[in-house]
């Protein structure tokens, strides 16, 4: 016990310093590279006073711009150059509205000519831009200053700095990374509609000389479904889904020769599990079909609470408690047909349709068969993937 104790301890004191060492290395690292490009711009121009500066987003990789990493390395070396009071820079705010009047992206390429053009319509002497590309586990950054006027580079500067650091101190300037597109997982919810065929009334004779009534068969609106997908490739997905749906009706038997009235409140609860193989079908950037066949497991349970009344003027009640009338299992192999449009690359909103390829269910009350559920279902769903 000691020795657990102990690791919580080490592990709560430990991780927070290390994790401060690890944000500041980064920050180390830019302003090192600050440093040089300073050094070597001054060592050049001795005599020079104030100086106007433009920090540009560095040139990456289309995977890291879609991130806009480039811009927020701009964004951590503009806090380094702060520290040198000779040095204006231009507020990143003004940089986009040159940006905008240029019909550039902030956090696309850069090329030397239209770095020039940002420069003088930013009143800059001075511009910072470079590359950053990732290499394994780090990103390798070249930098260099550039003279607005002519266009020489008067310094450079080169630094690695761990990826995983980077997006650490650089979250809040960067987009989240795009789903990929193979071993991506996603968990979802739905509402599974499943509607019914049954009877109002089922009239029987027996040698009581009874007759069973069945009305207000209703989907409860607090129907649910949860479910998990994989992405094997690009192409095939799995789909895991439990589901849950509820219908309530009421119950009155009569047997008028004994004088046994019978008044239940009757829930059919419809509990499955379903699992699919999906083909993926993209319409657009934002819409993707699935297809898909697979099998669906669930059981139908009938349970029946209220009271039973016997004897002339209903003279003796009885009160029936979760009193389980029926219950049936079965396997089905299933088709299924999914719209699902993702306004962002993580949220992911469906529309599915499954059709059961066995025989139809049927559902019994005290019993007696009562009705059939339907082959078709219909499913909204709205998920997360990551």
């Amino acid at each position: 016990m000691k020795i657990i104790l102990w690791s919580v301890l080490m592990i709560s004191v430990l991780c927070p310093a290390s994790f401060a060492a690890s944000d500041s290395e980064v920050s180390k690292s830019l302003d090192k590279m600050a440093k040089e490009l300073v050094s070597a711009y001054q060592t050049a121009n001795p005599k020079k006073q104030k100086t106007t500066m433009a920090i540009l987003p560095f040139n990456t990789s289309e995977e890291l711009a879609k991130r806009k990493t480039g811009n927020a390395l701009a964004e951590l070396l503009t806090h380094s150059f702060r520290k040198y009071p000779n040095f204006a820079l231009v507020e990143r705010v003004d940089l986009n509205k040159i940006f905008s009047e240029l019909k550039l992206n902030m956090s696309g390429a850069v090329d030397q000519d239209e770095a020039l053009k940002i420069g003088k319509l930013s009143g800059a002497s001075l511009q910072v831009l470079g590359s950053m590309e990732k290499i394994g586990s780090k990103y390798n950054i070249n930098a260099r200053m550039v003279q607005t006027e002519t266009g020489d580079i008067v310094a450079t500067a080169f630094k690695t700095v761990p990826a995983s650091l980077f997006d650490e101190e650089a979250k809040y300037y960067l987009v989240d990374a795009p789903v990929p597109k193979t071993q991506a997982i996603g968990i979802y919810l739905g509402y599974l509609r499943k509607s019914s065929d049954f009877q109002k009334s089922i009239p029987t004779i027996d040698s009581l000389g009874s007759t069973l009534m069945g009305t207000d068969l209703r989907l409860e609106p607090l129907s649910y479904a949860v479910g998990a997908r994989y992405d094997l490739s690009s192409k095939i997905q799995f789909d895991y889904i439990y589901y849950v749906v509820n219908y309530k009706m009421s119950v009155q038997a009569e047997a008028p020769i004994s004088g046994i009235d019978t008044d239940l409140d009757s829930t059919l609860s419809l509990k499955g599990s379903r699992f699919l193989v999906a083909y993926k079908l993209p319409f657009s950037k934002k819409i993707n079909s699935y297809s898909g066949f697979g099998v669906a497991v669930y059981t139908l349970e009938n349970v029946a609470s209220g009271i039973i009344t016997q004897g002339p003027g209903g003279g003796n009640q009885n009160t029936v408690s979760s009193v389980r009338l029926a219950k049936n299992s079965a396997t089905v192999p299933v088709f299924h047909e999914r719209l699902e449009y993702r306004p962002q690359s993580r949220i992911a909103v469906g529309l599915s349709i499954t059709y059961e390829l066995g025989k139809k269910q049927r559902f019994s009350v005290v019993g007696r068969k009562f009705g059939v559920l339907s082959q078709f279902h219909l499913e909204p769903t709205i998920g997360v993937y990551f």
